[in-house]
């Protein structure tokens, strides 16, 4: 079947968003400030048409404009313009997945995440907040609502980050039945021993949430779930941070127990003066 001239056109593209890509390290190596910020910003305009680049392109390309910026003010100001470009689009309505993953991933490298939870109050008070809109600027500052104990904003979003949680017990277990062969790492790490850290962490948000908004039991079942994979002392740290926050002195009491009867007496003594 023949190519259309459009993709021929997005292959083009692709094939020169590498090169640039290429180029923009070559050139900022050498202090060539000038040519690397207009290699990458080609690479970073043009990047969704490289087939596998979504992480490269939201991440790595606008975190390396985001270090030239600290030499050459002109990347920052590049990524400003992109950035409120998005944003002007997200305040008439635009909803296109892209255009939202720009926004965010932008704000994250310019280290203004404030404007997201701005812009969800501004566009609620309009009446124009589509619902995937806010659940995606909602789950980019899950943690930071958690520290304000908005609990409320991020109610109706339990199950969604409680089904998250548990893929991620899946996984782990996956790799303790059924280890992969290659014996894959990251940063050093197996995969079980990533996702164990993974649960403690990202179980201690849920088990917050659900206490947060009543759910005991939910909150009980991730806890217990949490501790089974990941038993040791910081896990019950900051499952009793998460319990304090939530302003549940029952449950960190229970936890305490449970730390007790589990943990070597002098870690447990660290945890209860802690």
């Amino acid at each position: 079947m023949p190519h259309s001239s459009c993709d021929e056109n997005r292959l083009q593209l692709s094939n020169k968003a590498e090169l640039k890509l290429k180029q923009a390290r070559e050139l900022a190596a050498t202090d060539d400030h000038a040519g690397a910020l207009e290699a990458y910003l080609f690479a970073f305009d043009n990047g969704k048409y490289v087939y596998g680049w979504g992480g490269v392109r939201l991440s790595y390309i606008p975190s390396e404009i985001a270090l030239l910026g600290e030499k050459y003010p002109p990347a920052k100001l590049a990524l400003q313009s992109r950035r409120e470009a998005r944003e002007q689009l997200l305040r008439d309505g635009e909803t296109d997945f892209d255009v939202l993953s720009e926004w965010l991933c932008l704000n994250r490298y310019l280290n203004e995440k404030d404007r997201e939870l701005e812009l969800l109050k501004d566009l609620e008070a309009k009446g124009i907040l589509d619902d995937s809109v806010k659940e995606r600027i909602v789950e980019s500052n899950f943690e930071r609502l958690l520290e304000e104990q908005r609990y409320e904003v991020l109610a109706e979003y339990l199950d969604e980050f409680g089904h998250k949680f548990m893929f991620q017990i899946f996984h782990y277990d996956n790799e303790v039945l059924f280890p992969d062969k290659r014996e894959r790492k990251i940063a050093d790490e197996s995969m079980s021993d990533f996702w164990k850290g993974h649960i403690a962490v990202e179980g201690a948000k849920v088990f917050e949430l659900a206490l947060g908004v009543k759910k005991d039991l939910q909150a009980d079942e991730i806890a217990k779930r949490v501790l089974l994979v990941n038993s040791t002392l910081e896990t019950y740290a900051m499952l009793l941070v998460a319990a304090s926050r939530a302003g549940r002195k029952n449950k960190a009491r229970e936890l305490l127990k449970l730390a007790k009867a589990n943990l070597a007496k002098e870690e447990y003594e660290r945890l209860r003066n802690g």
